[in-house]
């Protein structure tokens, strides 16, 4: 410390050292401008003062909040109680977005955590029958293409002529572009007729099921609840979908049952979980309903 004109004067590593900082912070805080020293020596030290003390509590403690240090400077500038408030207020919001964020971007983790270890307890290879509720998606087709059989749609038309890479891969932009982490599968739809007509594996459009709390644009295609037929699918799709086309046709006939949409193909474990095209799992549904209306 110096002592001059009967005041107390703190060199640069001491009043760094009251706050616990390194001096090259102090420095930094000077050649930004947050600090002027009191009183420069004859042999270049920088000293300061009790106003600078005051000044360095300031700036220590809102570098703490994690305010930017422009917005620090110029606070200092003209420091009164409503710019204080206005300056609180504003990293209060800041941490509410930040806060908003972090719960979405957990939601998200945990509900593909969920998704992947109920994956595991799948029934596999074997037609089941299920009631489901009203289902939400995005889908987006080729322009050529028409909507997807049963419910409300208003699909995404996409350009004619492009490979089904690319056009997942736009609708996988223009879904996921504003969200950190892509939480769940994007999958297929697969014309009835197709399916049951031969070439099963020929997919017209790609599809992401949403839910009623995303965030997400609104669902362009809502299928209707009732009577699904669900066939969890091992291996990759395009290869076995000859043999689901089967079981599923067979399905029908033992059970007096008609198909009444197309198929929707979920993954449940894929190239995101597996290296091992073998180990995929894809869920099958359709809806169906009685040939004899009044069998229920």
């Amino acid at each position: 410390m110096l002592v001059k004109d009967q005041k107390l004067y703190y060199s640069a590593g001491e009043l760094a050292g009251l706050f616990g900082i390194p001096k090259q912070t102090m420095f930094y805080y000077v050649k930004m401008g947050l600090l002027v020293p009191d009183y420069i020596a004859e042999n270049g030290y920088r000293y300061f003062g009790d106003s600078q003390y005051l000044n360095m509590e300031i700036i220590y403690f809102l570098r703490k909040l994690d305010i930017p240090v422009p917005d620090i400077k110029a606070y200092l500038r003209s420091n009164d109680i409503d710019k204080l408030i206005k300056l609180l207020a504003s990293k209060r919001q800041y941490c509410i977005n930040v806060i908003r964020h972090q719960q979405g971007l957990l939601k998200a983790l945990e509900a593909c955590e969920e998704r992947l270890i109920s994956s595991r307890h799948l029934v596999l290879d074997r037609v089941l029958l299920k009631d489901c509720p009203e289902k939400y998606y995005i889908v987006s087709t080729y322009a050529s293409a028409r909507a997807p059989h049963c419910g409300d749609s208003r699909a995404l038309k996409l350009l004619p002529g492009i490979g089904p890479i690319t056009v997942r891969a736009a609708h996988v932009s223009q879904l996921f572009a504003n969200m950190d982490f892509k939480d769940r599968a994007t999958g297929w739809i697969v014309l009835q007729d197709t399916f049951f007509g031969g070439n099963p594996a020929q997919s017209f459009a790609v599809m992401t099921e949403i839910f009623a709390r995303d965030g997400l644009q609104k669902a362009n295609f809502i299928a209707p609840a009732g009577l699904y037929m669900v066939l969890h699918l091992k291996g990759d799709f395009f290869r076995k979908a000859g043999r689901a086309s089967r079981m599923m046709s067979q399905f029908l006939i033992r059970n007096h049952l008609r198909a009444v949409g197309d198929i929707f193909v979920k993954p449940r474990i894929d190239y995101w979980s597996t290296s091992d095209p073998t180990q995929y799992v894809n869920t099958l549904l359709l809806q169906v309903a009685p040939l004899d209306p009044s069998r229920h």
